[in-house]
């Protein structure tokens, strides 16, 4: 996982951009379900804000992905009042593979970023399993 972007939006909302690749069998279809989950600060405590939480939803469904080489999955999530994120746990389902990891929330600068300048969180910690790819990571490329 390289990076996520996180884009302030209008209402409160953030646009979310990730890029999902293969590093191994770069042949063969990775496909599944991602999710993630947002930690951080609220009122002072540790808090975290879940996929169902962050779509507003009861069961939620998660985001599919299929590719063969990279994709890029977007979306819009929204955080809640007095919320300060710190990291963002993605987890990655699918036919023999099993993925989560934690990348740190880099805090946008004061000044609202345009589109083409989202905030973007770095890497932390990656624990994989399986045997379809041994890592996705989250990219600062822009369109497929």
């Amino acid at each position: 996982m390289h990076s996520a972007k996180f884009v302030p939006e209008e209402g409160g909302s953030w646009r979310y951009q990730l890029m999902l690749t293969q590093s191994l069998n770069r042949g063969a279809v990775s496909a599944g379900k991602l999710r993630f989950a947002i930690e951080g600060v609220r009122d002072g405590q540790l808090a975290t804000i879940d996929w169902d939480r962050l779509h507003q939803r009861k069961a939620a469904p998660a985001q599919t992905y299929s590719f063969r080489y990279f994709q890029q999955l977007k979306g819009s999530v929204i955080l809640p009042d007095g919320f300060v994120p710190q990291r963002v746990r993605v987890s990655l389902r699918g036919d023999n593979v099993s993925l989560d990891q934690a990348v740190a929330w880099i805090a946008p600068s004061q000044a609202r970023p345009s589109p083409d300048e989202p905030s973007q969180a770095e890497p932390s910690r990656t624990r994989v399993s399986g045997t379809e790819f041994a890592r996705a990571r989250l990219s600062q490329t822009g369109d497929t």
